[in-house]
């Protein structure tokens, strides 16, 4: 899960992805503060669970924007009052 997500917010194909189907990403900032906390909150038996040592790759043939759309709707308020208050 961790190695999704870290792939997700470093992702340029996500960031695309996102602005053609009018979303915005996270400032980078965030998504570091994000991936920091996942990768130190997630254990196993009292140790980290993840290291990221190894760029994950994660191929999404045949899931296409159908399936990343209903995701990204649920988080659309956070990402238009980040993209706001970035702008404004």
């Amino acid at each position: 899960m961790v190695r999704f997500w870290s792939w997700f917010y470093k992702s340029e194909s996500i960031e695309r992805l996102a602005a053609a189907t009018g979303y915005s990403v996270f400032p980078w900032a965030v998504r570091q503060t994000l991936l920091q906390r996942l990768q130190s909150d997630i254990l196993c038996g009292g140790s980290p669970a993840f290291a990221d040592t190894a760029e994950a790759t994660f191929t999404l043939e045949g899931a296409g924007v159908p399936w990343l759309t209903e995701p990204l709707a649920r988080h659309s308020s956070i990402y238009s009052s980040v993209r706001d208050s970035h702008t404004s």
